[in-house]
């Protein structure tokens, strides 16, 4: 496992709405835990049809503590990048514009399709494009945790944004063949 902890990539300006937008992702989970499948409804992108409004509140759902934890581990370390080199207003419609993009993608794939998601991984993965583009030769102090091996070491954006990048498109390859094999 792979996790990224901190970038030297200098701040213009102290990041607030990532601050916010964390907070508020903790505050949602913590709803979703006490709350009933039923309510959830509109916080889930539905496969099959287009709602926007779902496009924007899939992003503070996640399927769990440890997809929430990691997802805003992420949103820290690239939202800083992003908010800290055009401030926090910007950032807000930038993060905001991607979810509604990746929202409206998502489901004009999925039409005549069943089933849903939720989480901020898409904007996340725009806000880590966007660090590629503006700030690729910065670094990135990294955890790597493999099995009883620890280690922190730092690696530049754009080694991090490939080797997420190659993970993504194996984990889809894998998943892929063995559906292929049921």
């Amino acid at each position: 496992m792979l996790i990224p902890l901190r970038s030297d990539a200098p701040l213009y300006h102290r990041p607030w709405a990532t601050i916010g937008i964390i907070a508020l992702n903790f505050l949602v989970q913590i709803w979703i835990a006490t709350t009933s499948i039923e309510n959830l409804g509109p916080l889930i992108i539905e496969f099959g049809s287009i709602n926007p409004l779902e496009w924007m509140t899939r992003i503070f759902a996640h399927a769990g503590w440890m997809h929430l934890i990691g997802n805003m581990i992420f949103l820290w370390v690239f939202g800083q990048i992003v908010e800290g080199k055009i401030g926090w207003w910007k950032f807000l419609a930038v993060y905001g514009g991607i979810a509604a993009a990746s929202g409206l993608v998502e489901q004009i794939l999925m039409l005549g399709g069943q089933g849903g998601s939720l989480g901020a991984s898409s904007v996340i993965f725009g806000l880590l494009a966007i660090a590629l583009v503006w700030a690729p030769d910065n670094e990135v102090d990294c955890l790597l945790i493999f099995v009883v091996y620890v280690k922190t070491f730092e690696i530049r954006i754009r080694w991090l944004a490939a080797l997420y990048l190659f993970f993504q498109v194996l984990g889809v390859t894998v998943l892929h063949y063995a559906d292929q094999g049921k």
